[in-house]
């Protein structure tokens, strides 16, 4: 049956305040650290001398600054895979927050502009700097809506609920991953994963909510509330020892 109508607490109005102003400090933090390591690599790798010698030391350098802004995430990234998502308007839904993995890549493309540009490259070095703002501000992205589950990559790919038959999440290659099961209406039932590690998102929530708006159509046109986010957060039980085993069939058993 679907829940009645609640207020959003305010704790989960603080939560997504919270969530939303790191994930912005994350994202500066990843053009900072990579705009400096773009000049720094840039200039190293333009010393005069033997080529080799300041390559080497310039490539150092890149991955210095991965390094630099993995010390800024221990810093900054303070509320860490939580139980909830984003609502969103355009299109409505709940999306997963982003990953500081996402914008890591981001800033180590930064790094390697400045690299390709000290070395003479101006053109590799332009697009390298396209690469960085495409994955710092168009990261991957999982959408639930009331039409379904969309995830974007390279290209964006779209389960509607009819077609959900299954949600798992189980470790593969030591990385979490999403398995929605899907059954078309002709031809063999198929599977779209998702590596997890792109998402800011606990896991156990994740499977839940889409295990819930599979099992209740008529909560879907609540989806994108915050209101209806606050409901599906009140319903995840806090961890105890007497739902391990019921949590791992959850997580990892075959749909």
């Amino acid at each position: 049956m679907s829940s009645t109508a609640a207020p959003a607490a305010p704790a989960d109005g603080d939560l997504l305040h919270h969530l939303a102003s790191q994930n912005r400090r994350l994202l500066v933090a990843a053009w900072a650290v990579g705009g400096a390591g773009l000049i720094i690599t840039a200039a190293v790798a333009g010393v005069p001398g033997p080529g080799w010698v300041w390559r080497t030391v310039s490539g150092l350098a890149a991955l210095a600054t991965l390094v630099v802004y993995f010390g800024a995430v221990h810093l900054l990234w303070r509320v860490r895979r939580p139980a909830a998502l984003a609502p969103v308007t355009l299109p409505q839904g709940f999306a997963a927050f982003t990953s500081p993995v996402v914008y890591a890549r981001g800033t180590l493309a930064l790094a390697g502009a400045g690299f390709a540009l000290g070395g003479g490259q101006p053109l590799t070095a332009s697009a390298l700097v396209v690469l960085a703002a495409l994955l710092i501000h168009h990261p991957p992205r999982l959408l639930v809506t009331p039409g379904g589950v969309s995830v974007r990559g390279l290209r964006t790919r779209t389960v509607p609920w009819a077609r959900l038959t299954g949600v798992q999440v189980r470790p593969r290659g030591g990385v979490a991953e999403l398995s929605l099961w899907t059954e078309p209406a002709t031809g063999p039932s198929g599977v779209l994963r998702v590596t997890l590690a792109k998402f800011d998102v606990d896991r156990e929530f994740l499977v839940r909510l889409l295990q819930h708006y599979r099992a209740v159509p008529e909560d879907r046109t609540a989806i994108g509330a915050p209101a209806e986010l606050a409901r599906r957060r009140a319903a995840v039980p806090p961890p105890s020892d007497e739902l391990d085993e019921d949590l791992d069939d959850l997580l990892d058993g075959q749909p």
